[in-house]
């Protein structure tokens, strides 16, 4: 089950690297970028695209929560899609 899988990591994984990667790097970050990095990060099967559905909402909660927090910002990317930055 896609759900099992994904509550198994522990609380504020998904904060960690996100907010981690967004530090190391040198351009702003996609949400998909993110997702990508959070699921080899964690070793998670990225050809599974249901799985990448759910972890991509996850992603996206934690990146709205440290918005709403000041930390990171979102900005306009190509084509519109928001990318991502440590505020």
């Amino acid at each position: 089950d896609v759900a099992v899988r994904v509550d198994r990591q522990p609380p504020g994984e998904v904060a960690r690297i996100v907010l981690g990667t967004l530090r190391d790097a040198k351009r702003p970050c996609s949400t998909q970028e993110l997702t990508m990095h959070v699921m080899a990060e964690r070793g998670m099967n990225t050809a599974d695209k249901g799985l990448v559905k759910t972890v991509t909402k996850r992603v996206g909660a934690s990146l709205r929560h440290h918005r709403g927090k000041g930390l990171i910002r979102s900005v306009g990317g190509l084509g519109g899609l928001l990318v991502w930055e440590v505020a």
